[in-house]
């Protein structure tokens, strides 16, 4: 089980070539798809917290402040909109 299967096979110019199979078994498999799964998630958590403690761009700064008077350009806002739509009982 797990051994290579050699067979010689003749080409057009005649000459011996051989031709290796390999075959793999269920625990063999299983192993190496738990092996790269566990890869996969160590380089996951690498970049994750290397994305995450990187200082440039992490934040955000709001610019800019409102007019004094809480007017946007006479724009209504949207509390006074939704009290105007909403039902009367």
């Amino acid at each position: 089980m797990g051994e290579p299967e050699t067979e010689e096979i003749e080409t057009e110019t005649g000459e011996a070539v051989q031709d290796t199979e390999i075959t793999l078994g269920t625990g063999k498999l299983l192993i190496a798809f738990f092996g790269l799964a566990v890869l996969c998630a160590v380089f996951f958590t690498l970049g994750f917290m290397l994305g995450r403690s990187g200082g440039s761009g992490g934040k955000t700064e709001v610019v800019g402040t409102t007019p004094a008077g809480g007017n946007l350009a006479g724009k209504p806002s949207a509390s006074s909109k939704a009290s105007e739509n909403a039902p009367q009982p």
